[in-house]
């Protein structure tokens, strides 16, 4: 019997699973089963719109991101494995550029993900703090504020990649971020530039001087050339509405709530607007504003396809609005972060958090810190969001809370802290906040690292990695916790509530989604595993609740988006076009609310007769950090030159090939990771990659080093 092995790498220095915890190299699911896959429940963003980053030198990260993918069930295309990252806490932003943005991005468009990426989430083992002074010195002649100090982080620089890859630098602007859900008031200004601004410019001029037939003919055209920015809809109401025409008006204001307007002042400040207010029609989506009295934008959901207007709300081309890739770092194990299985144990608190609806209460704690004070008046329009959902925000004199056991969200402010003292614990999917100087430096530091907050229990936290100074556009604004219980995703809550992110180190799953729906989402139609030879019609179906309906329903094949359906319209499933071989299907529901949560599930299935698909096995009696792979034997097969080579692969990473149906190949976790480790083979026949089911071992930890 032929033996090859995947040569192995030395662990990176991380913290170590215990050797208790280890399980033998043995197949833990095998691709037919539909647990395996199972359904999620995911706001704006669920795992077919993430891009889970890996170093694939590191140890650590490989383990961290095996664990992540099986426990968000990221699809295999969407994994992106690189090398020669640079090492330590700190890099340049040439080598940012050159070897993680570039690369990254190269692949969403390689892969054909551009449509559907929505969130770049980074495993362990990549550097956090970027130096920016070479991109200073590019910009001699801009006069950079006192408060700017040229070190970025990570998540922060990938979220304004385009900025980052054009080599501007606005992103260190404290109103950089056009997603930040500010004062409800910036809606009313001109949301274009170049000649659209004067347009919208003249129309308005036109409205106020009373020519309402102008006004209406000039904001109709603009209205069909961006019909996402409500505060279009909302001018051309009033002018409809002017001119006798209570419909067309009606109709306009209902386009112009569903993408985001909250103004209710506005609305019903118009007398001319009266009549269409009371249709019917508006009814719901009124209540529903009264429902949230914010002084702030709506907590809206996140797309990269959105483009962001200076009004703060939605423009339909990229010309007229900025656009972004929400990003977050999984795990930070070096010097002070978590140890391994700490970082691990986190993310699963995480994912075991979505739809828990946690009852709990969120503290605010103000003290003699400046820390502390930046945010106090923020906290009365915290407590009145919170109150509008049924929820309680608490504020203590203590630093932190003290004895409590219903921590739901937390937002305190101290250079230093013993967690443990408090007696304190956080609800699962919980997000704590620490509003400090250098809570983003997790090497060595005179403050504690904001990861300190996963390791007590909380599911994201941020820390700056340099100093910012006592300005609050720099820090997450109190109301991230009203934009997270109203069922916004983590990193959605972050990035609404930030309005210069730039040093904001982001730590914790993007995904969890606390106050998004339970349960699974499930389908009529097909059955897992099945061959699927013509086409079908599949009914979606999830649990009842009081949630909003479903807007549209998004069809992914193997990882990639492949139409979006209204959800009155059928769901049909064919296998024109694909290889013979395994396939994924998965579909995911989208709510009709501006937040967009979705629903998801996934199911296998297969194209052509059971012969054609390549399938690999696991041998049993490897060693716990080993498993040895070989083809599973055929019947039916024309011949090995028909069969053989199959490559195999961890995600879309070759990690070597079975080359005859005696071969084994041994794969060792210094080389893949450990945990849930998801392996597929791939055969060539007549020029189309014909794919294996998924095979996921189980491999267990390495010596430390």
């Amino acid at each position: 019997m032929m033996e090859r092995t995947v040569p192995p790498r030395m662990p990176a220095r991380h913290g170590t699973f215990s050797r208790r915890a280890r399980l033998a190299g043995t197949v833990i699911c095998c691709a037919w089963r539909l647990a395996a896959f199972g359904s999620e429940a995911a706001g704006a963003g669920g795992s077919a719109n993430l891009l889970l980053v890996v170093n694939q030198d590191s140890y650590a990260s490989l383990t961290v991101a095996n664990h992540y993918a099986q426990l968000r069930n990221v699809p295999d295309a969407n994994i992106v494995h690189l090398s020669q990252v640079p090492a330590g806490e700190s890099a340049e932003i040439g080598a940012l550029r050159q070897r993680v943005l570039q690369p990254v991005l190269a692949a969403i468009r390689e892969r054909q993900l551009e449509p559907q990426i929505d969130c770049i989430a980074y495993s362990d083992g990549f550097p956090t703090r970027i130096k920016l002074w070479s991109d200073t010195l590019r910009h001699k002649e801009r006069s950079f504020p006192f408060h700017f100090k040229a070190v970025g982080s990570l998540n922060a620089l990938t979220y304004f990649a385009d900025q980052v890859l054009a080599e501007q630098a606005d992103y260190i602007d404290l109103a950089s971020n056009r997603y930040m859900r500010s004062s409800r008031l910036g809606q009313r200004q001109n949301p274009f530039s170049g000649p659209l601004a004067g347009d919208f410019q003249r129309a308005v001029e036109a409205a106020d001087q009373g020519r309402w037939a102008e006004a209406r003919t000039l904001l109709a055209t603009l209205a069909a050339a961006q019909p996402d920015q409500a505060l279009v809809h909302f001018q051309l109401a009033r002018a409809q509405a002017r001119e006798g025409l209570t419909d067309a008006a009606a109709a306009s204001l209902a386009t112009s709530l569903r993408c985001g307007w909250n103004d209710a002042e506005a609305l019903r400040g118009e007398a001319a607007l009266a009549e269409a207010l009371a249709r019917p029609a508006l009814a719901e989506p009124l209540a529903r504003l009264d429902a949230a009295p914010d002084a702030l934008l709506a907590t809206t959901g996140f797309r990269r396809t959105y483009c962001w207007g200076a009004n703060g709300l939605r423009n339909s081309t990229a010309d007229q609005g900025a656009r972004y890739y929400l990003s977050t770092v999984l795990a930070v194990g070096r010097e002070r972060g978590p140890s391994l299985a700490e970082s691990v144990a986190a993310l699963r608190r995480s994912v075991a958090a979505d739809g828990s609806r946690p009852e709990g209460a969120f503290y605010f704690a103000l003290t003699a810190d400046i820390r502390s004070k930046t945010r106090s008046p923020q906290f009365p329009e915290l407590q009145r969001a919170l109150g509008a959902l049924g929820y309680a925000a608490q504020m203590t004199t203590q630093w932190a809370p003290q004895g409590k056991a219903d921590i739901a969200g937390l937002s305190f402010g101290v250079a230093n802290y013993d967690w443990n003292k408090t007696n304190s614990s956080f609800l699962p999917g919980a997000i704590g906040e620490c509003l400090t100087s250098g809570g983003g430096v997790i090497g060595p530091g005179p403050q504690t690292p904001c990861t300190d907050m996963l390791r007590y229990g909380a599911a994201g936290s941020s820390g700056a990695v340099i100093e910012p100074f006592a300005i609050p556009q720099k820090f997450p604004h109190l109301m991230i916790h009203a934009h997270y219980a109203r069922g916004a995703t983590l990193a959605e809550a972050y990035y609404q509530s930030v309005h210069a992110p730039y040093q904001l180190l982001i730590v914790g799953d993007p995904l969890c989604r606390p106050w998004g729906r339970r349960g699974p989402l499930t389908i009529e139609g097909l059955r897992d595993g099945e061959v699927v030879d013509g086409p079908r019609v599949l009914q979606p179906r999830r649990p009842a609740d009081e949630g909003p309906g479903v807007r549209e329903f998004r069809v992914y094949v193997d990882g990639r988006l492949r139409e979006i359906v209204p959800a009155a319209q059928p769901l049909r499933l064919s296998a024109e076009g694909l290889a013979p071989g395994s396939h994924e299907l998965r579909i995911s529901a989208v709510d009709d609310h501006l937040i967009e949560g979705e629903q998801s599930g996934a199911w296998q299935f297969s194209v052509g007769t059971a012969a054609e698909a390549p399938r690999i096995e696991a041998l049993a009696g490897s060693a716990p950090h080993r498993v040895r792979v070989r083809a599973i034997p055929r019947v039916a097969l024309r011949g090995e030159a028909d069969y053989f080579p199959l490559r195999v692969f961890q995600h879309q990473r070759e990690i070597g090939a079975l080359r005859s149906a005696n071969d084994v190949l041994e794969i060792d976790a210094a080389a893949v990771g450990s945990g849930p480790v998801r392996l597929r083979a791939c055969a060539r026949r007549g020029g189309r990659d014909v794919w294996s089911p998924p095979l996921v071992a189980e491999l267990g930890d390495l010596p430390a080093a």
